[in-house]
């Protein structure tokens, strides 16, 4: 081979060699280009989710990997759905407490106030004189009565006391209303002590009602031998 083969072989070798340096330079520069592409995505993604309050802050002791734009979007919920899901569970705990309230919980029963009424006693006088227009010293019974008159009338006299959750006596004022008025006569209407007056033989209820609490009286009469029978029970 003479010397000037030589030359040509040796420029043909010298242009290949350039041509792959020129290739290898445009791949990696186009490598380094994608490459901050990528970051620049993965950026702007994260960027978004601590605008969202959806990103956890990163352990300063331990190294993250960079995760790829496309599994963020994937893994990542956005704000809504994350507002929702809080939304959810705080119902969720609410119910549970709820259902613990109402299985732990035992509903007292009312308990009356030492002054509130729970009773009424009726007691009956037994030597009540109408004759004389007022009742004579005497002693009063209860709970029921009976007795025997003379005439085409019966009088007794009833009083009328309160009892508390104590037990304890109480004066009251209550109404005392017949279901036959024409049978029986009460006088006055209202009031710790009355005169009943039974006119006719028959049977009636009568009603002593106080604020919160009433009692029921049955009265029977029979006429016979020119006299009333008067019985009066609870």
């Amino acid at each position: 081979m003479n010397r000037r083969q030589e030359t040509r072989e040796l420029l043909r070798g010298t242009v290949f060699v350039l041509a792959l340096a020129g290739s290898a330079c445009a791949f990696n520069a186009g490598a380094r280009a994608a490459e901050a592409e990528d970051s620049a995505d993965i950026s702007a993604v994260q960027e978004a989710l601590d605008a969202n309050g959806l990103r956890d802050a990163p352990d300063a002791g331990a190294t993250q990997p960079a995760p790829d734009s496309e599994s963020i979007r994937q893994q990542r919920p956005t704000g809504e759905e994350a507002r929702a899901a809080r939304h959810e569970r705080q119902l969720a705990r609410s119910d549970r407490a709820t259902r613990r309230a109402s299985q732990n919980t035992a509903i007292p029963a009312a308990t009356p106030s030492p002054g509130d009424l729970v009773g009424i006693d009726v007691l009956f006088k037994l030597d009540f004189q109408p004759d004389r227009g007022e009742p004579t010293a005497g002693r009063w019974i209860a709970p029921a009565y009976a007795g025997v008159q003379e005439g085409a009338e019966f009088v007794v006299q009833a009083k009328a006391r309160g009892l508390d959750a104590s037990g304890k006596a109480t004066t009251i004022s209550p109404a005392w209303v017949a279901s036959d008025p024409n049978m029986v006569e009460v006088s006055p209407g209202a009031g710790e002590t009355v005169k009943i007056t039974v006119r006719d033989a028959g049977q009636s209820r009568l009603i002593v009602a106080a604020p919160g609490i009433t009692k029921e009286l049955s009265i029977s009469a029979t006429y016979a031998s020119r006299a009333m029978h008067v019985q009066i029970s609870e």
